[in-house]
C-alpha cells in the first residue's frame, strides 16, 4: 500500500464542466500546464509563452469528494489543450474522477454520468521542475472591485477596434472613477467606470499603469473565466503588473484560489 499511496495519486470531483472550465482558462495561458498535487491541494503557478503573463490557482482538497494524494507532493505536466480536445460532453450531472500515474505516466480521467462511464488516458510528463517564480509584490497600489462579464465584453470590444494597442488603467484624483484610455494613430478611446453605478463595485488608492490591450484580454481576463467567476478584484500599482483574483462564483469552488497576473507595458 506504501508503494501505491507513493506512486498513484486520485481525486473525484462532482461538477466536470467546472474542471473543464479550469482547464480552459489554463489553456489560455499555455497549453502545457505544470500542475502540483500535495496533501492539501492541487495547484497551478504557470507562466505563458512570452513570459508576460502568470497564473497562481490554488483548488485545496475540500474541494473534492475523494482526495487521495501521493505520499509526498508531486509535479506534473499535461497537454491541456490536446485533453479538451478530448473531452466528451458533459453536464452538471456529469462527475469526474481521476486517476495519476506516477510511475506509468498516465493520467486516466473517467466520466461519470448517470451509470456510465467514459474514460480518457492522457500521457503525463512526470520529470517536471516546479517553477521557482514568486508572485509579484505590489505596493502603493489602487484596488477596485468589478463586474466581469460587461468589463470582458468591453475590453473585447477594445481590442476588436484598437488591437495591440497599449492602454492606461488608472483612477481618478477622487477615488470615484476607474478609467481606461489610451489611443492608436489618430483615435483616441477613453472608458470612465464610475463607482457604483454598474460595473464598479468597490474603489479604493490611486494608481496608474499601462497594458497590452490583447494581452489584457487573452491574459488577465479570457472569456472562459466567466464559467468561474462573476466579480474579479483588480490591483495595480505605479508601473507594475496587475493582479487579478477571480471570485468562484460555485460552491463546490468556494475556497479555491484562482490568481491572473499581467506585465505593464513600459
Amino acid at each position: 500500500m506504501g508503494r501505491l499511496s507513493k506512486m498513484r495519486g486520485q481525486f473525484f470531483f462532482r461538477e466536470a464542466p467546472l474542471f473543464k472550465a479550469i482547464l480552459e482558462t489554463l489553456n489560455c495561458i499555455n497549453s502545457y500546464v505544470t500542475f502540483e498535487f500535495s496533501s492539501e491541494a492541487l495547484s497551478v503557478r504557470q507562466l505563458d509563452s512570452t513570459r508576460v503573463a502568470m497564473v497562481d490557482y490554488v483548488i485545496p482538497k475540500v474541494c473534492f469528494e475523494d482526495w487521495i494524494p501521493p505520499e509526498t507532493p508531486k509535479e506534473f505536466e499535461l497537454d491541456v489543450q490536446r485533453m479538451l480536445t478530448a473531452f466528451p460532453k458533459v453536464s452538471r450531472d456529469t462527475s469526474l474522477h481521476v486517476e495519476l500515474g506516477f510511475e506509468s505516466g498516465q493520467a486516466i480521467i473517467s466520466f461519470i454520468d448517470a451509470g456510465k462511464i467514459k474514460r480518457r488516458i492522457f500521457p503525463m510528463k512526470t520529470a517536471v521542475e516546479k517553477l521557482e517564480v514568486s508572485p509579484p509584490t505590489i505596493e502603493d497600489s489602487a484596488k477596485c472591485r468589478v463586474w466581469l462579464k460587461p468589463f470582458i465584453e468591453d475590453l473585447q470590444e477594445l481590442k476588436k477596434i484598437f488591437g495591440e494597442s497599449t492602454a492606461t488603467l488608472h483612477s481618478d484624483k477622487i477615488g470615484k472613477k476607474l478609467i481606461l484610455e489610451g489611443k492608436e494613430e489618430a483615435s483616441i478611446f477613453i472608458n470612465e467606470y464610475k463607482l457604483n453605478e454598474g460595473i464598479l463595485l468597490q474603489l479604493e488608492g490611486q494608481a496608474k499603469s499601462k497594458y497590452n490591450i490583447a494581452q489584457l484580454n487573452a491574459y488577465a481576463f479570457p472569456q472562459s473565466i466567466l464559467h468561474l467567476s462573476e466579480v474579479a478584484n483588480i490591483e495595480f500599482g505605479n508601473d507594475t503588473p496587475l493582479k487579478v483574483a477571480f471570485t468562484p462564483k460555485d460552491m463546490p469552488l468556494a475556497d479555491a484560489q484562482f490568481i491572473h497576473y499581467l506585465a505593464c507595458v513600459a
